[in-house]
Order: structure tokens, then sequence, then C-alpha cells
């Protein structure tokens, strides 16, 4: 019995700093992060700019989609895991630095998370700050912040996206919460003269016209983010079976998206680039 107590307990051990070991991995910044020394001088520039969604090791990585569909462009990846819009504001010097031709925005889904999910996550990862206090009011102050620094200091085209669906039951409160972060993206597209990405529209319309119920539910949301992330990153189950098998259209853990929702961002990213309307 004492063996055993032994096995287990080293299987724990070694589960957990696995599990530690995968996050600190996961956290660094894509390879092609904004660097200066980097940039090719005969290529237009692109920054996307935001959380997990665009950097894209915990859901699908459009932004490389989009690299290797637009070989005229270079593309620089500004997306950094559990970011919120305090920490994008923090670290525009990254994305001022490469003096990009054009930059898209999508950002807030971890603010509306913090205030409906586990707020020791963000203090864990020193994403947040005791003194930082998200909320729609510091959302539209740290947005409008981001737009109006980035349109001061480069010459970049700015898109600002919509926001992602926070889970697919669009009556849950974690969405109507969104839907009014929403109004303040539009508002800030409007007021600054930069382009409004209708993503979150998107993907209510697709949900709303598949008819299909969510098996999942918002509460589970940190379950479901350690559990397909090691389905993917240890297993190698890709994003769409995990999706399937959670029961969901568009993403696999309520808030990271699988090829078809990170499908969206990157075609209407890749229509501003070619000048299509949307």
């Amino acid at each position: 019995m004492l063996y055993l107590f032994f096995f287990a307990a080293g299987l724990l051990a070694y589960g957990y700093y696995a599990y530690r070991g995968l996050v600190e991995k996961l956290m660094k910044p894509a390879p092609n992060y904004p660097d200066k020394t980097r940039v090719l001088a005969h290529k237009k520039i692109v920054v996307c700019a935001g959380d997990s969604i665009t950097h894209g090791n915990i859901s699908h990585d459009w932004v490389s989609d989009l690299a290797k569909q637009n070989p005229d462009y270079q593309f620089f990846n500004a997306g950094k895991n559990a970011d919120l819009s305090f920490t994008l504001l923090r670290r525009l010097d990254d994305v001022i630095a490469v003096q990009p031709h054009y930059i898209n925005l999508l950002i807030g889904g971890n603010d509306v998370n913090f205030i409906m999910g586990n707020k020791n996550n963000y203090y864990d990862l020193n994403k947040v700050t005791r003194n930082d206090q998200p909320s729609l009011q510091t959302y539209t102050q740290n947005l409008t912040a981001i737009v109006q620094r980035l349109k001061s200091e480069t010459s970049a085209t700015i898109s600002l996206m919509s926001f992602p669906i926070l889970s697919e039951d669009l009556s849950h409160p974690v969405n109507q919460m969104a839907d009014t972060y929403n109004e303040a993206v539009k508002k800030i597209a409007q007021q600054e003269g930069v382009i409004y990405l209708p993503l979150r529209e998107k993907q209510k319309e697709f949900l709303k016209a598949s008819g299909v119920v969510s098996k999942t539910r918002f509460e589970d949301t940190d379950w479901l983010i350690r559990k397909s992330g090691l389905a993917h990153h240890i297993f190698g189950t890709d994003w769409d079976t995990i999706t399937r098998q959670n029961g969901n259209l568009l993403t696999f853990d309520n808030l990271h998206f699988n090829s078809v929702g990170a499908g969206m961002i990157q075609e209407m990213v890749e229509s501003v680039l070619k000048n299509e309307s949307l």
C-alpha cells in the first residue's frame, strides 16, 4: 500500500510540474512577436495585437494562416495569452517600434472574464495588479488610449475588431456583458475614425443559424481550458476535434477558437488588407 501511495504521489507531482512547465512555455511571446531588428524593408508590415485568440498557441493560429496566404506582407504577432486591455496598453512600444502599415486590435475578452471568471488566474500570471480594477469604464479608457496612441505614433491603418463570443450560450450573463462592452468598441471605432470589424455579430449569426444548443457551461471554462490544452499539446489532438468532443461549433473551451471561429477573424483582416468591402 505504501508503494502505491508513493507511486500515486509521484504521478501527481509529475503532472503538476509538467503542467506548470507547459504554462510557462505557452506564456512566451510568439516567435514572430514585433521586433524592429527583423523588419523587412521591402514588405508592408502587419501587426495583429491582442490576447490569446491572436497569440495562437492555445487557439487556432489565424495569424500564421494569414502569413502563409499573403507572402507580400510581413506579419508580426503581438498577441499574448491572458492579456487584458491594461497589459496591451502597457506594451504598445513593441507595436510602435516596427512602424506597421496596418494594425488589427482584438482585445477585451479577458477584461470580462476577469469579472465573470476566476480573478486569481490573472493575479497569478501578473496580468493585473491589485490596483487594476477591470470594468467597462476602465476598458473604455484603455481601448481609447490604445487607439489614440497608435494613431498618433504610427501612420498605420487601424482596425478594431468587435468582441468575441464568450461561450456559445448567447443567453448567458457573460455574453450579455460582452454585448455591453461591444457597444463601447463600436463607439470608439466611430469616434476615432478607425475600421470596425464585426466579428461578434458574425459569430452570433452563425450560432443562431446553426440551431445547436451548447453543451458546455461558462462556469466550466477553467477546467475546459486545462483539459483542452493538455489534449492538444500533450496528446496532439487538434482544436477542431476537441471542439466537437466538447459539443461546440466555434470554441473548444468557451474562450478560444477552432479553425472555423478563427477563420472568421482571418477573413475579416484579409478583406481589409485587400481593400474588400465587409
